[in-house]
């Protein structure tokens, strides 16, 4: 392990560092534009350029700190006059052509162009704009990205990803010297299913993500970590909430190595769609319209209390929600309802790849399917789909449906089949056919209020973190909600359970989330030993972890 000298501190390094991060653990920062560290070595904006001392002999020119590896002796000059004279005249090169877009562009207080500029020069422009180089502006590279051509500083980040880690070179550098941009070969379309990690990694407004463009300012979102709920991946995200609003106007990739990476597939980023969208704001009774939430879960318990043990009562939990509101149903089903069936739910799959996205689209189908069996509720399970013949059937009278989605591509087939039940009661965070047609339908926490944990398809038990309080009214839903707009009868899954389970006279005796993991920590082995708050950002690896992209286990698999 080579030991060097950088600014006058000592540090010693693995084999095969690069000066950049060799500095980045000195805890000295030498900026950089074109370097990425899950990219190859470009080294073409030089702004990384430092003065090196080699076996007491001093390099002939300055280099590229991105591309010098690291040697035992070695003296590094990071940060003297000469050296940022360098990255003044690299910083005012890089400007010479680039636009006055700050006001409007949409990196604007997260932009790498901005942060050097002010740290390393913060100098007037010796050019004036009316001489700038024109370039195209608003050119629509596919469907999810604008390039905008002025910007660009050719760094190459988007090219390299492509090519190295999407494996699809759809992007290319054209032309040459300052009139050089970046698009795609004539005719040809930048639709990868990966194509927004290139905005994310892109250092300054050159491409810009359509879903996100002049939505909103990046000093107005509050991010907060938490995990992907598109697939069973799991992949590590940031939510971006307004502090104008309290809406979600961006979801992230955050940095995991161990699961994703930096990265995260378009579909993923999509679901910011679900996060205001025909959610369910209040209690509704199919014969009652809507109601307070303690009438509704009054009415609910009472609806499934003549089905309690009996072999028509089905219990249906969505592979979507998290642990713990999957064990406080385990729970309520071992303690109170007795269920001749149970089922996991789900959204149906879709076309993973040998990437990151997999064919089960449900985030947490592991961890409710090991909470299931170490409940003993195993022995009732059955595919979602032979429950809803079951319920065609009618062999099923009475039905509990945690979470939204069902397996089947026809939500009106579901429909029906409920419309016949005797007695049926969902917790819901949309309003669609299933909320229309149950006895008694219950709001709870969608994407961007969860709190609890998934386990994904990898054994990774990682913890999910709401993003905001409970949502905003959808547009004309104002009844119900406190002075803030917030839906007061909102709650998360387990919460609602517990309610439920209290108004049929069972308690599950936990009042705090932390209070319930540790119960379920303590009945479910695959969680034994484990605290809620103890859970690192990076998730928890449990025995059997592979990263290696798959399906879920064999044991969650025939029942989906």
């Amino acid at each position: 392990m080579p030991t060097l000298t950088i600014d006058g501190k000592r540090v010693t390094v693995e084999a095969g560092t690069n000066l950049v991060e060799a500095a980045r653990l000195a805890g000295i920062e030498i900026p950089v534009f074109c370097y990425h560290p899950h990219l190859s070595i470009a080294a073409n904006c030089r702004m990384c350029l430092v003065r090196l001392t080699v076996g007491g002999q001093p390099a002939p020119k300055p280099v590229p700190a991105c591309q010098t590896v690291a040697a035992d002796g070695m003296v590094v000059d990071a940060s003297s006059d000469e050296v940022k004279k360098l990255r003044q005249a690299i910083l005012e090169f890089i400007l010479l052509n680039h636009p006055l877009d700050c006001p409007i562009c949409d990196k604007a207080g997260e932009c790498d162009l901005q942060d050097n500029y002010f740290k390393h020069s913060n100098r007037p422009a010796r050019v004036e704009a009316a001489d700038k180089e024109q370039k195209d502006k608003r050119v629509a590279l596919g469907p999810r990205i604008v390039y905008d051509g002025e910007r660009c500083i050719l760094c190459t980040r988007c090219v390299r990803f492509m090519s190295e880690v999407a494996k699809d070179s759809q992007l290319g550098t054209l032309r040459r010297g300052d009139r050089s941009v970046i698009s795609t070969a004539p005719g040809q379309q930048f639709d990868h299913p990966y194509s927004v990690n290139t905005v994310d990694i892109c250092p300054v407004g050159a491409l810009t993500d359509v879903e996100f463009r002049f939505k909103q300012r990046s000093w107005f979102l509050r991010p907060t970590p938490s995990i992907c709920g598109g697939c069973a991946r799991g992949c590590n995200i940031h939510i971006d909430v307004s502090a104008l609003d309290n809406r979600v106007y961006r979801i992230r990739p955050r940095l995991n190595d161990a699961v994703n990476g930096p990265w995260m597939c378009d579909d993923g980023r999509l679901s910011i769609r679900e996060t205001d969208d025909g959610r369910l704001a209040t209690p509704r009774l199919r014969r009652g319209g809507s109601a307070d939430l303690a009438t509704a879960i009054a009415a609910a318990a009472e609806r499934l209390k003549p089905f309690h043990g009996a072999e028509e009562m089905a219990l249906a939990i969505s592979a979507g929600v998290t642990c713990e509101d999957a064990f406080a149903a385990a729970l309520l089903a071992q303690r109170l309802l007795d269920p001749g069936r149970v089922a996991v739910i789900g959204r149906p799959d879709w076309q993973g790849d040998a990437f990151l996205r997999l064919a089960d689209r449900n985030a947490n189908r592991l961890g409710v399917t090991e909470v299931l069996k170490a409940l003993g509720l195993d022995a009732r399970m059955a595919p979602a789909p032979a429950l809803l013949e079951a319920m065609e059937r009618g062999e099923v009278k009475a039905l509990l449906a945690i979470g939204n989605p069902w397996p089947v591509a026809d939500g009106d087939r579901v429909a029906a089949a409920i419309r016949e039940l005797e007695a049926s009661v969902a917790l819901l965070s949309h309003d669609d056919a299933v909320a229309a047609a149950v006895d008694v339908a219950l709001p709870i926490a969608g994407l961007a209020e969860q709190d609890g944990t998934y386990l994904n398809a990898t054994c990774r038990l990682q913890r999910v973190r709401p993003a905001r309080g409970w949502p905003s009214a959808p547009r004309g839903v104002s009844e119900g909600t406190g002075a803030s707009g917030v839906p007061a009868a909102v709650q998360p899954a387990w919460s609602i359970v517990r309610a439920l389970a209290g108004a049929s006279g069972s308690p599950l005796g936990s009042s705090t989330l932390s209070e319930l993991f540790g119960l379920m920590a303590a009945q479910v082995p695959r969680f034994g030993g484990l605290s809620l708050d103890a859970i690192p950002p990076e998730g928890v690896p449990l025995a059997g972890e592979t990263r290696a992209p798959r399906c879920v286990g064999d044991w969650a698999q025939q029942y989906r």
